[in-house]
């Protein structure tokens, strides 16, 4: 794979108050504080709140137990249930969080049981 030289740095473009078409954008401009631009092209981040009832945590411990929503789940059975629970809530995001000693296996095999659930929002958290 090769890689193109001297792509511009993604950076936050600043909200303008100029007129285009005899229109002020200044009244957009909190919304402006959210776009970036990616090798010339502007892209709005959409950051909304995402409601509590819409996250699903998934914790893993250093001897590889896993929390899903607080009950204990055998990694084998993840899939199973992270797949009854995408179908009570469509808009479901499964966010994952390891414990810095839990093994790189336990990890993946996570990852791949809620591949198998068909979970396409998947958040990881950062370990304290």
């Amino acid at each position: 794979m090769r890689f193109k030289k001297n792509l511009p740095i993604v950076a936050p473009v600043a909200p303008t108050k100029a007129k285009i078409n005899g229109s002020s954008e200044a009244s957009n401009a909190k919304n402006d504080e959210r776009i970036i631009q990616v090798g010339g092209i502007k892209i709005g981040a959409a950051l909304t709140a995402i409601s509590k009832k819409n996250i699903l945590n998934c914790l893993i411990n250093s001897t590889g137990n896993v929390l899903l929503g607080g009950e204990g789940v055998e990694i084998r059975n993840l899939s199973k249930s992270v797949r009854q629970k995408l179908a009570e809530n469509d808009k479901l995001i499964i966010s994952v969080k390891a414990h810095q000693a839990t093994s790189y296996s336990d990890y993946i095999s996570v990852i791949d049981q809620l591949k198998q659930a068909n979970a396409t929002r998947i958040s990881i958290a950062e370990s304290n």
